[in-house]
């Protein structure tokens, strides 16, 4: 019994050892798929657009930030690593622009920002009107105190299509939870079907927020091997 057990508890290590190796050779070395540093233990895990200095250097990102002041919307993204806790369910008011377009209108909806780590990564999830957002890549907060800059690379879709875009969200907790704040959304390449847009938002708390959990090994690896599954499945 006991041999049987060690023999068991060996392959299950090598067979985990093995799952564990192919995951970080089969990702590292895919680099034409947009998230070759997806191990960086700081960043959103995409090619370009890991850390918050690339995300803002990028030129699309660029003229939406000029716009965006342009518009008197002025963002000031946050680089520090003690942000507020922000995971929770809101209900969301504001406005948005297109540049290039005359005038504001109204925006409302649900938000949800989810699976935020002590190593400030977060998910974030959407619906304003027909518009639907959701991460697929990789999202990471930034902050100190209550001020925060949440940056995201996201799936964008309506009822015409989808698209693929970055998101900075730029904001403020205050003591109940709730958020205030600005944002940019702009897709990443030149544009299919989805334009820049600027806007204001104000959240209101209605599902309580978590406290930030910490990143495990067990989930980081199973992330691992569904991003390679994921790869290797839309390659062939």
């Amino acid at each position: 019994m006991k041999r049987l057990c060690n023999r068991n508890c060996t392959t299950l290590c090598f067979l985990t050892a093995i799952l564990f190796a192919v995951a970080l050779i089969g990702c590292s070395g895919d680099k034409e798929n947009g998230w070759s540093s997806f191990l960086s233990s700081d960043g959103t895990g995409v090619r370009g657009l890991d850390t918050p200095d690339q995300i803002l250097s990028n030129p699309y990102v660029k003229d939406a930030l000029d716009e965006a002041s342009d518009k008197g919307v002025n963002i000031s993204p946050e680089k520090g690593v003690n942000p507020p806790v922000i995971s929770g369910t809101y209900d969301l008011a504001g406005e948005a622009c297109v540049p290039g377009h005359h005038g504001w209108y109204p925006l409302s909806g649900i938000w949800k920002w989810s699976n935020q780590t002590s190593d400030n990564h977060i998910d974030t999830y959407y619906e304003v009107g027909a518009q639907e957002g959701f991460g697929t890549e990789g999202e990471i907060i930034r902050g100190t105190g209550n001020r925060f800059t949440v940056y995201s690379v996201l799936d964008i879709s309506d009822s015409f299509c989808s698209e693929r875009g970055i998101m900075l969200f730029d904001g403020t907790q205050d003591n109940n939870g709730n958020v205030s704040g600005v944002y940019i959304i702009t897709p990443v390449q030149d544009p299919v079907c989805h334009t820049t847009t600027i806007g204001r938002l104000q959240f209101k708390l209605t599902g309580a927020g978590k406290a930030a959990v910490k990143k495990g090994d067990g989930a980081f690896l199973m992330k691992i091997l569904i991003k390679c599954f994921r790869t290797s499945c839309e390659t062939k």
